[in-house]
């Protein structure tokens, strides 16, 4: 048990990066933004961020995201996040809010967030394979993922993974 928490921890620290996150536990709502992120400053400061708005999560069941999916013709957007990780939460506070990220992700995405450890997402997390957090996917309306992405994204990169699986 030991070897596989060593290894794990190896493979994330040293192959993944800034896909995980440091163990201290964070307070504070996943929704709310990090105080020590309110400069917004990251590399793509060209993107404006507006605090009011956002990508809109969809409050349901999977089930239900995947029928809203397929009567919209999208596919969904589906963050999978842990309460304590760091890049999860500042891509809560500084990606998500970010103005053209919410109009791209809002106008061609059907956008689910869920934490991996609570309600629903353990189960998911095993379904996809998540070992890392954020994991970022894409997935089709039957649940099956078409996109994956690890680690942080400033708002052009993220806008760049959707592109490249719009439906």
């Amino acid at each position: 048990m030991k070897h596989i928490i060593s290894s794990t921890f190896l493979f994330c620290t040293f192959m993944l990066g800034t896909a995980c996150a440091t163990p201290a536990i964070p307070t504070g709502d996943m929704n709310e933004p990090d105080k020590e992120a309110v400069d917004n400053k990251d590399d793509d400061s060209n993107i404006s961020v507006d605090k009011t708005t956002g990508i809109e999560f969809f409050h349901g069941s999977m089930a239900d995201a995947m029928a809203k999916a397929k009567k919209e013709g999208k596919h969904i957007f589906f963050d999978a996040y842990a309460v304590w990780c760091g890049p999860c939460r500042t891509m809560a506070s500084r990606t998500f809010t970010k103005k053209e990220v919410a109009d791209y992700f809002n106008e061609n995405f059907v956008n689910v967030k869920m934490d991996m450890e609570r309600g629903e997402g353990p189960s998911w997390s095993n379904r996809f394979k998540i070992t890392a957090y954020p994991t970022l996917l894409i997935l089709n309306d039957k649940g099956e993922i078409v996109g994956r992405t690890l680690g942080y994204q400033n708002g052009e990169q993220l806008i760049s993974f959707g592109k490249k699986h719009v439906k």
